[in-house]
């Protein structure tokens, strides 16, 4: 019972970034940092804006950075930028075919894919 004394009732959601976005974002980094957090928590609400407008509510002992479900990716920079290829190049026959061998290993960047979030929603059951 609340305060109130009307019951609340909870439910527990996931909204998936994908569906809204068309595919899941990638975030440069290891972890979801308060940064990212504070980025993406208005994003989440755009997801939840139906459930908010029906009268559901964010619970806010289960709401934080823990919420957002995500996967880490290590990403080779040659397969996403034109750039890093144009300096792969150079530095390869700068090296005299040495860049070659090595750089393939420095281009390497931790990102994570954000899935989605998990949220407890409650409301004032009637």
């Amino acid at each position: 019972m609340t305060a109130s004394g009307k019951a609340r009732e909870y439910s527990e959601r996931f909204y998936d970034f994908k569906k809204k976005y068309g595919s899941y974002p990638l975030v440069e980094g290891s972890y979801v940092s308060p940064d990212v957090w504070d980025m993406w928590q208005s994003k989440a609400f755009e997801l939840m804006r139906a459930d908010l407008e029906s009268g559901w509510e964010v619970d806010p002992s289960a709401w934080g950075a823990y919420c957002i479900k995500y996967e880490k990716k290590r990403i080779n920079l040659l397969s996403r930028s034109g750039g890093a290829w144009i300096i792969y190049i150079i530095f390869s026959v700068a090296t005299y075919g040495l860049g070659l061998f090595i750089i393939p290993f420095f281009m390497y960047r931790d990102f994570i894919e954000l899935k989605g979030i998990d949220v407890r929603l409650m409301r004032k059951r009637s």
